[in-house]
């Protein structure tokens, strides 16, 4: 379902339709059985078992036993999504344009922790999305010291002159000590754990990760 929100359907159906020949020429008389998994049941997930799968059987492990219906009652996205949202999850959207969309997520994370000092996640689409804007929260409202930051300071060494002394006042960030925490897949598995023990340990945190993860 992945790839086809990334606009692989094409390659999709191809690699398919390659497999549904080669298993009509092949005379090993085995049966293959297909099984499609999905954390998020939406009509995307319906359209791709409709495509690679022959009168599919849903099966939903939800309750404590296997639950199995016939896969024409799956209606639509939203009579999925009534059915896996959790009824506690309360879902807002805001729109903003694009240029904006920093400076109003930089808000509502200082609102959130303001008035609940909450744990936070943020899910984001790709790796280097976690990492820019990793940085910008580190070093703008929390005043700290990013890992760029901390890479490069032997070459900012050389130029000590030109920083601001201990004597001048350095305006304090947004969120002054709040803590950042960053996971996606390029950390090792080491990496990964350290981070999220540590976030789960935190009074109160930003997790900013992939949807992978």
């Amino acid at each position: 379902d992945r790839l086809f929100e990334l606009g692989y359907e094409k390659d999709v159906r191809n690699i398919v339709e390659v497999l549904r020949k080669h298993k009509n020429a092949s005379d090993n008389e085995k049966v293959v059985q297909t099984i499609l998994l999905s954390a998020t049941l939406t009509s995307a997930v319906k359209e791709l078992a409709g495509l690679t799968l022959t009168d599919p059987v849903f099966a939903d492990c939800r309750d404590s036993g296997v639950v199995n219906a016939n896969y024409d009652s799956i209606e639509d996205s939203n009579e999925i999504d009534a059915a896996i949202i959790p009824s506690t999850v309360q879902q807002t959207y805001i729109i903003v344009p694009p240029k904006l969309r920093l400076v109003t997520l930089s808000g509502l994370i200082a609102h959130e922790i303001d008035h609940r000092n909450n744990k936070i996640f943020i899910f984001m689409a790709t790796q280097a999305l976690v990492d820019y804007h990793y940085d910008i929260m580190v070093a703008v409202l929390a005043r700290q010291k990013s890992e760029h930051e901390s890479d490069s300071e032997k070459e900012l060494d050389e130029d000590e002159d030109m920083l601001p002394s201990d004597d001048e006042d350095v305006e304090d960030g947004l969120l002054p000590g709040l803590k950042f925490f960053k996971l996606h897949g390029s950390m090792t598995q080491v990496e990964r754990s350290s981070v999220f023990k540590e976030y789960r340990n935190a009074k109160a945190g930003v997790l900013l990760c992939t949807v992978s993860v």
